[in-house]
């Protein structure tokens, strides 16, 4: 049984001797004033199906109503399950994107994202996602949670302490997605051969990298994502700056951004002068939640604010700008 819902902003209004359904400057008008279309509008407010509103009413006449609400665009699939209702504001929102937003929420549950690197910048993005109905991970981090990182990496508690941050994070990700697919694995990547062992066995839809050592990392995790064209997207973050992306799925685009990335591995033996200690708290939760908006864009088939550029964000002020990877 097919069962369809008014969008939350759809509008009825009541004149003295019709009604008018509107919605995106179109209207359907309703000269029927009885107390069988009350129940009907709270039946299509609610969620309801022809069948349904056949038994209020003589069928041709909910029948071309229904007809006309379809040809409005007014009408979306009822969301109507324990699961999808948890969802249910979001859902409002991809509304914007696709006249059938339940279909976005299951391809979002459908879709794998490998984070490398689950602590300030990967916890809030693996935070968000799970939220936002992502199910399935490959998450690599071979940290422990310690004392002075609980008061930015929202996924650890003072209980956490001592655990590995992958095993913490599998059971958060258990806890709201018990179908969920999740490979952990307790390592410190250092280039590209460490990530190339696990990415050949799996098959993520992106890889963010969300670590932030050592500092050459992300042209490592590069040179990966080139070899098995899978998108790509990173973020940062600095006492006074922080910067989301880019993201790059082409693979043409990846190898031209990494020409153009010069870098060398800092000899061991070099000792690391004023060291970075950490940043401000709010300015942690900024990066993560852009960079976690724009993997869900692309996971939607949307283009991602960072494509193909570096957004820039001043913490001071919190002015942007952007910087384009490739100039075409």
């Amino acid at each position: 049984m097919i069962r369809k819902k008014l969008r939350y902003d759809a509008v009825i209004v009541h004149y003295s001797d019709y009604d008018l359904i509107l919605y995106n400057n179109k209207s359907v008008k309703i000269r029927f004033q009885t107390e069988e279309f009350k129940h009907i509008y709270f039946l299509l407010e609610k969620g309801t199906s022809l069948i349904e509103l056949a038994s209020i009413l003589p069928v041709e006449y909910v029948q071309v109503l229904w007809e006309s609400l379809l040809q409005m665009g007014v009408l979306i699939d009822d969301w109507d399950n324990l699961d999808i209702n948890s969802y249910e504001k979001q859902l409002f929102h991809l509304e914007n994107l696709a006249p059938t937003p339940i279909h976005l929420q299951q391809t979002l549950r459908e879709k794998c994202v490998a984070i490398i690197g689950v602590g300030g910048i990967g916890s809030v993005i693996l935070d968000q996602l799970i939220r936002l109905g992502v199910q399935n991970y490959i998450l690599i981090d071979s940290d422990e949670v310690q004392i002075h990182q609980l008061n930015k990496q929202y996924m650890y508690s003072l209980k956490d302490l001592g655990f590995n941050k992958v095993d913490i994070c599998f059971s958060k990700i258990k806890e709201s997605h018990p179908h969920g697919q999740v490979l952990i694995l307790k390592k410190r990547i250092k280039n590209h051969e460490d990530l190339s062992t696990i990415l050949q066995k799996s098959n993520p839809d992106i890889v963010i990298n969300a670590a932030d050592e050592p500092h050459y990392l992300y042209q490592e995790v590069l040179k990966v994502c080139i070899e098995y064209q899978i998108p790509f997207i990173t973020g940062s973050i600095g006492p006074h700056f922080g910067r989301v992306g880019p993201f790059i799925d082409q693979p043409s685009d990846m190898i031209h951004f990494l020409e153009d990335t010069e870098y060398e591995q800092r000899p061991e033996n070099i000792k690391v002068i004023n060291p970075f200690f950490g940043t401000p708290e709010p300015s942690n939760c900024i990066i993560p939640i852009l960079v976690a908006y724009d993997a869900v864009r692309f996971l939607l088939n949307k283009q991602p604010s960072s494509y193909n550029k570096i957004l820039h964000v001043d913490f001071n002020d919190l002015s942007c700008k952007t910087t384009p990877i490739i100039n075409k």
